[in-house]
């Protein structure tokens, strides 16, 4: 299996961006806040969750109550 034509362009996307220090921070630093930004959506989704199942949760007490009412 022939590797150079795929390994060559990551090889030269590699060596430009250790040519420009500021550019890599700047990449960096936006890679870091969409991790953090996705990290927030992925616990405010758990949260809702979590929360509709407590809400499910007594939902389904309450119907399993009301036949002993009966």
């Amino acid at each position: 299996m022939d590797m150079v034509p795929t390994v060559l362009p990551v090889l030269e996307t590699s060596a430009e961006v250790a040519q420009n220090p500021p550019q890599l921070a700047e990449v960096a630093g936006a890679a870091s806040q969409e991790t953090e930004n996705v990290s927030c959506y992925i616990a405010e989704l758990t949260q809702r969750i979590a929360e509709s199942a407590q809400r499910q949760s007594r939902e389904v007490k309450g119907i399993d109550a009301t036949p002993s009412l009966v």
